[in-house]
C-alpha cells in the first residue's frame, strides 16, 4: 500500500476527532452510489482540458520512486500551458523518518496559495508519464483538506502531447498568491492504531503494491522493510485496475466503473475499506465514497524495528 500521514500532529487530531465520531474504518452500511451532480468527474479526457484549460488551475504531480528521471526539471522544460509543479518530496511532513506524509495544514496552504490556486478553482493534476500513481496522491491529498473540485488527466502529459495540444517551457513564472483555506477531513484516513482495529473487525483491507511484494516473495524496494503484507489485507496491484487494451490513442485508461466495480466486490469491498491512493481513486471512480487511506504505509507498518503483525504466503 501506498498511502497518508502518521505524524503526532494528524495522530492527535484523529484522536480527537475519534471521541465524537465513530472510527471511518468501520462499517457504515453504505453500498456503491452514483456520482454527485456537485462533484466534477474524477478522470476527465485531454479534449476536455483543452477546451476548458483557461476555467481550471492545473498541476503537474509528477513522482516515481523507481524513475530517475528529474521531473522537476522535465516540468521546466516542457508542460501544460499554465500548470504548474507539486512537489511531492517536500508538501510534506518532513519531521517523521516516513516518506511523502501528508503535510500539515498550515503547509498544505501555505503551498497551494503559492500557486495562487483558490477554493473555487476546479484543479486538474497530471503524471508526465501517463500513469496515475503520483496524480492520484494528489488528488487524494486534496481532498484529505477538503478541496473536492478536483481530477486527474487521462493519459497525463503524453497525451497531452500526443493530441497535439500547446506545451510550454521555460522558468516557472509565480502567480500572485491565493487566499485558499484547507478544511482537514480526517474521515479519509487512518493511522496505525486503527490499523489494528480493521484487522480485529474485519475491515477490508486492500494492499496496492505488486503481487510478488505483497505475498513476501520479493524484497522491499526501500531498504528495511519487511517482506509480506497486512494480516487479512488482500491484493488488487495498481495494473489491475487499467485496461489492457491500449486505446486509439496508445495509451491504458481506468477500466470502467462496471468493471472497477467488480474487481472492489470480488475482494469482499462493498462498503467501507483502506486503501491506497490509487485505489481511492479507482473507487470513486466506481461510485464508492467510504474508503480511507493508511497514509503511513508499509513504509511504516513493516518497518523491521517494529513488532506489527505480518504475514507472507507461506504463512497461509
Amino acid at each position: 500500500m501506498s498511502s497518508i500521514s502518521a505524524s503526532a500532529h494528524y495522530k492527535s487530531m484523529l484522536r480527537a476527532w475519534r471521541i465524537t465520531h465513530r472510527l471511518p474504518i468501520q462499517n457504515r452500511g453504505l453500498r456503491f452510489m452514483s456520482t454527485s451532480r456537485s462533484e466534477p468527474d474524477a478522470v476527465v479526457t485531454v479534449d476536455w482540458l483543452a477546451k476548458n484549460l483557461n476555467r481550471t488551475k492545473t498541476l503537474d504531480g509528477s513522482w516515481n520512486l523507481n524513475d530517475p528521471r528529474d521531473f522537476k526539471q522535465n516540468f521546466i522544460n516542457q508542460r501544460i500551458p499554465g500548470a504548474a509543479f507539486w512537489d511531492i518530496d517536500h508538501i510534506a511532513d518532513t519531521s517523521v523518518d516516513l516518506p511523502h506524509m501528508l503535510p500539515s495544514q498550515e503547509l498544505f496552504e501555505k503551498s497551494v496559495r503559492h500557486l495562487g490556486i483558490s477554493n473555487d478553482d476546479h484543479i486538474v493534476v497530471y503524471d508526465q508519464t501517463g500513469s496515475y500513481n503520483a496524480s492520484a496522491r494528489v488528488w487524494w491529498t486534496f481532498k484529505v483538506f477538503g478541496h473536492d473540485n478536483i481530477s486527474v488527466l487521462d493519459g497525463g502529459l503524453q497525451k497531452w502531447v500526443a493530441h497535439k495540444n500547446e506545451t510550454q517551457s521555460g522558468p516557472w513564472q509565480p502567480p500572485p498568491p491565493s487566499n485558499f483555506s484547507a478544511k482537514f477531513q480526517p474521515h479519509l484516513l487512518v493511522d496505525e492504531k486503527q490499523i489494528y482495529s480493521a484487522i480485529s473487525d474485519h475491515t477490508v483491507i486492500i494492499d496496492a503494491r505488486p503481487a510478488p511484494r505483497f505475498h513476501g516473495e520479493v524484497d522491499e524496494p526501500r531498504p528495511n522493510l519487511k517482506r509480506g503484507h497486512i494480516p487479512t489485507s488482500k491484493n488488487a496491484p495498481g495494473p489491475s485496475l487499467i485496461r489492457k487494451e491500449k486505446d486509439t490513442d496508445g495509451f491504458h485508461s481506468f477500466k470502467t466503473p462496471a468493471e472497477l466495480k467488480k474487481i472492489f466486490e470480488d475482494l469482499n469491498l462493498i462498503s467501507t475499506g483502506v486503501v491506497a491512493s490509487t485505489l481511492s481513486l479507482a473507487l470513486h471512480l466506481a461510485g464508492n465514497r467510504n474508503y480511507c487511506v493508511y497514509d503511513g504505509s508499509w513504509t511504516e507498518w513493516g518497518a523491521k524495528d517494529k513488532e506489527n503483525p505480518t504475514e507472507t504466503s507461506n504463512d497461509k
